[in-house]
């Protein structure tokens, strides 16, 4: 008998022999494992397929199935505290927490990784994803799509593999008591929760913190990072921290070798409480940065120039709010090298600076600088609203100390008063946040 197929029949025929090849493995090795889910992975209509992993599943070891996964899967977590140190190296994966009904509201499982000091699984961050495009984690992207052009809304069944209602929207899925879709730590000096070394993965609705206290949240270096980070909070890390690779590390590093471009992207993302040393909580070195809608909250710099240092590379700040922050010469530092003076790039749009103190108590609230006196700006501001920086009232020229000619450039007029203090208007339930519980709010308003 003849068989006539295609190449990519070939090859879809061949990743199903690989994948059911590995859960017969694993079910061969776990002397526990689970009967259900059956099939674990299943085979979707669309040629990709979901696995199932973590706790009481056929696949205990996350990592075994990230090496094994291929573009366009989908791996589940099952609710649990995970030590591993995982590495994600291909791409297109969708990595999310299991989806579970609670009453009538579906609601994503508690899952959080946690990264090993001891054994052979010891390095020093939860997940490092390395030059891997197009993978996101955490909560999964509103559309799928498939390299073959294929799109569809992103929706998931509550129970997962023995749904109890219709498929829904990812957006009104409900976050975790966390209030968030999955929770990275960082144990101690030394290591780090999210390791991004060049390619462009998303983390979406993760909270990123130092469960002892020590360790950093974010590095993110490599030729070619663009690793996106939306709807996330950093919280509670003692920097400084140790180095990886050769970089010394602070709660969010941001670093690039004078060839590299590393630029990445920060989306409604809460900086909060956050200690450091000399080298400040964000610390972006010879890179460049965006960040829309971000608040940096109640941090404590008080030896290191800025909360936020900037190393000679352009940062964009479009409506952020700066408040509670204490440092040493100013809320943001920006040392201005060759590469700024030549971009002027970096930015603030329609940002709020709100109660920061230095430690002279009387300059660099808002910005300290360091660069050729003298020189055209490296620095704008438009539409800030500036108050109450080391108990000034108001906006007062103190705030902004530079060398430059003039101090700064100014788009639109700064005003005496917040301009994102307002609050949002879809978030229903005052968490700070805009998601699937202001919707589940909206429709227990209602009335009939």
């Amino acid at each position: 008998m003849t068989l006539n197929m295609q190449s990519h029949e070939r090859f879809q025929l061949a990743r199903t022999i690989m994948a059911f090849g590995l859960a017969f493995m694993c079910l061969s090795s776990v002397s526990h494992a689970q009967d259900i889910p059956d099939p674990n992975p299943r085979p979707n209509s669309d040629g990709t397929f979901t696995w199932w992993v973590g706790n009481d599943m056929q696949f205990p070891v996350i990592q075994d199935v990230l090496d094994a996964a291929f573009p366009g899967d989908e791996i589940v977590i099952l609710a649990g505290l995970y030590v591993e140190d995982l590495l994600l190296s291909n791409d297109d994966l969708t990595i999310r927490p299991a989806c579970m009904q609670q009453g009538d509201v579906a609601m994503w499982d508690e899952v959080v990784m946690w990264n090993p000091t001891e054994g052979f699984e010891d390095d020093p961050w939860s997940i490092k994803v390395e030059d891997s495009d197009g993978c996101y984690v955490g909560r999964p992207r509103q559309f799928f799509q498939l390299a073959n052009g294929y799109q569809a809304l992103t929706t998931v069944e509550p129970g997962e593999w023995a749904p109890v209602s219709a498929g829904v929207d990812v957006a009104t899925v409900t976050q975790n008591s966390g209030g968030v879709a999955m929770t990275f730590w960082s144990r101690d000096i030394g290591s780090v929760a999210i390791y991004a070394r060049a390619g462009t993965p998303t983390f979406h609705s993760c909270l990123i913190k130092s469960q002892s206290g020590f360790g950093c949240g974010l590095l993110a270096a490599g030729d070619g990072c663009a690793v996106a980070l939306v709807d996330c909070e950093f919280t509670d890390f003692l920097g400084d921290a140790g180095v990886i690779d050769g970089i010394e590390m602070n709660p969010i590093t941001i670093y690039a070798q004078p060839s590299e471009v590393v630029s990445p992207r920060f989306r409604n993302c809460i900086v909060r409480a956050c200690v450091s040393g000399a080298a400040g909580v964000i610390n972006q070195t010879g890179a460049r940065s965006s960040w829309i809608e971000c608040d940096f909250l109640d941090n404590q710099t008080p030896v290191s120039d800025g909360v936020v240092l900037i190393n000679d590379g352009p940062a964009s700040f479009s409506n952020c709010v700066f408040s509670g922050n204490l440092s040493r010469l100013g809320t943001v530092r920006i040392n201005a090298g060759k590469v700024l003076s030549a971009s002027r790039g970096v930015e603030f749009d329609r940002c709020d600076f709100i109660a920061n103190m230095t430690i002279d108590g009387q300059y660099g609230g808002v910005v300290s600088a360091a660069g050729t006196e003298g020189s055209p700006p490296p620095v704008e501001f438009s539409g800030c609203g500036i108050d109450g920086n080391n108990g000034h009232e108001g906006f007062n020229f103190f705030d902004i100390k530079t060398p430059f000619f003039p101090y700064y450039r100014v788009g639109e007029d700064l005003v005496d008063s917040a301009v994102n203090h307002e609050g949002k208007r879809a978030d229903l339930t005052g968490d700070g946040k805009v998601d699937g519980s202001d919707l589940v709010q909206l429709l227990s308003d209602w009335t009939f």
